[in-house]
């Protein structure tokens, strides 16, 4: 049987503004991200993306209303790009935002319609801020509906990120509170790749790791 080695891409960005370089972030990119992450590092540093704010659009996890109204603001503009910098909230809504500004009058309701099959999705550069997700490598994004206390899944090969940047360092600096909360998250995922009906004795292993790992750290 013939054996497939995945070499990725490593890059190296020593500060935002060497990541802004890097990529040749401009004004025909879209970014996705909560104010108080986006703004501390990129304020000041000439950044020509268009940067839209997730709290502007509603408060919690991200929502079909919630992709819906910022669609909306994002729409008047042709972007190349999504670029998602932060936890889960932002990847998964740039992963949805990804697909409908490439099918112009969808909305996200329809993204959980079983006739609907994207004809393909914007790149996404994720920038991954926390150790709870795992979306920054997967194809999956969710998205909750309030009014129906549904958090649907959407699974599409066309959202895996184009790129994922990584970085453990990066994760330092949350605060306690905020490290709680994602390790319980990071957790979660372990015990349902252990546990689940179609496992299997490499996924068993790597969730078992994974718990003990979080509660050693």
């Amino acid at each position: 049987m013939k054996q497939f080695v995945c070499k990725p891409t490593i890059h190296m960005f020593p500060t935002c503004k060497d990541f802004l370089a890097g990529f040749d972030i401009g004004e025909e990119d879209l970014v996705l991200s909560n104010a108080y992450i986006f703004k501390p590092f990129f304020d000041g540093l000439d950044c020509r993306a268009k940067a839209l704010f997730l709290e502007n659009y509603g408060q919690g996890e991200p929502s079909d209303t919630m992709v819906d109204a910022l669609l909306a603001a994002a729409s008047r503009y042709d972007f190349r790009r999504i670029i998602a910098i932060g936890g889960g909230s932002p990847i998964d809504t740039g992963k949805s935002a990804a697909i409908l500004l490439r099918h112009p009058g969808k909305t996200a309701r329809e993204l959980f319609s079983q006739g609907f099959t994207p004809e393909g999705a914007l790149p996404i550069v994720a920038v991954n801020l926390t150790h709870g997700t795992g979306t920054e490598v997967n194809r999956f994004a969710v998205l909750s509906i309030p009014e129906t206390e549904q958090k649907p899944v959407i699974a599409f090969d066309c959202i895996y990120p184009t790129w994922s940047i990584d970085d453990p360092a990066l994760m330092t600096g949350l605060s306690k509170e905020q490290t709680r909360f994602v390790s319980i998250d990071a957790v979660n995922h372990a015990i349902e790749a252990a546990t689940s009906k179609s496992t299997n004795p490499l996924a068993v292993m790597l969730g078992k790791n994974t718990i003990e790992l979080v509660v050693r750290y």
